[in-house]
């Protein structure tokens, strides 16, 4: 996956065009042929940050994205509740999980490579990395913040994320007020610019409701006395508490 789909901010499957012409037949009797995994995988990076541990974490994420994949996909969610899953289940306990670093993943079924992701195979970029893409130079920084996934990311009571359909109810009121609040109390003095792009320098935040507001790469408090994080936080707070979130992801300028 290379880019976002503009629309929704979806992040496209790879794969299904070459499987959709497939035989259901020929996918069943292949062992190996899981349709889709190495894109969940991906999913998966793209909404936690981070790699599954294990079978049940993979197979509980892969129920909740399958929607979301049809919306992309004629019939995708078939293939994924007819084929994928079935075999995710019955292998649950011969799956192997291997990961280094935060790049290096892999998943295995009789040490044989299903998914694969490092930082140049199949990449997928982590937010944490945003510093270092802006220093390099403006085309590799323009490239990181168009492969994110879908921002801001909700988190629900059981600390998953709020995946299609029940994303869309949830992003577009909340992204028109992220961007009124950065307009009624940014002043673009106050910005920092990439000197190369000419566009500010972006960071990513996460209100974690009844915590407060902190940089998501670090950990630390978001200084309050800054109007703009004031607001911000009032207006995380009470989303929060009327949605019944527990956390938010998202990207803003670095002030």
């Amino acid at each position: 996956m290379r880019y976002i789909y503009l629309l929704l901010l979806l992040i496209p499957l790879k794969g299904m065009a070459q499987q959709s012409t497939q035989s259901m037949d020929s996918i069943l009797k292949d062992t190996f042929n899981i349709p889709f995994l190495q894109d969940i995988v991906e999913y998966y990076f793209y909404y936690y940050y981070d790699f599954p541990n294990e079978s049940s974490e993979l197979i509980r994420f892969t129920k909740k994205i399958a929607k979301e994949v049809s919306l992309q996909y004629y019939n995708a969610d078939k293939l994924i509740w007819k084929v994928t899953i079935p075999k995710l289940e019955y292998y649950k306990d011969d799956l192997d999980f291997q990961r280094e670093d935060t790049y290096s993943f892999e998943i295995l079924l009789f040490d044989t490579l299903l998914a694969k992701c490092t930082d140049n195979y199949n990449f997928v970029p982590h937010p944490c990395d945003i510093a270092e893409y802006a220093r390099e130079s403006c085309e590799n920084y323009r490239f990181f913040l168009s492969q994110l996934g879908r921002i801001p990311i909700f988190y629900n009571q059981e600390n998953e994320p709020i995946i299609y359909p029940e994303y869309v109810s949830y992003s577009e009121n909340v992204k028109m007020k992220l961007g009124k609040l950065k307009k009624e109390y940014i002043e673009k003095s106050s910005y920092r610019y990439h000197k190369a792009c000419k566009i500010p320098l972006y960071t990513f935040y996460e209100y974690r409701a009844g915590a407060g507001l902190f940089f998501y790469c670090t950990g630390e408090n978001v200084n309050l006395e800054n109007l703009y994080f004031k607001e911000l936080e009032t207006y995380l707070s009470s989303l929060c508490k009327e949605r019944q979130i527990t956390k938010i992801i998202f990207l803003a300028p670095e002030l």
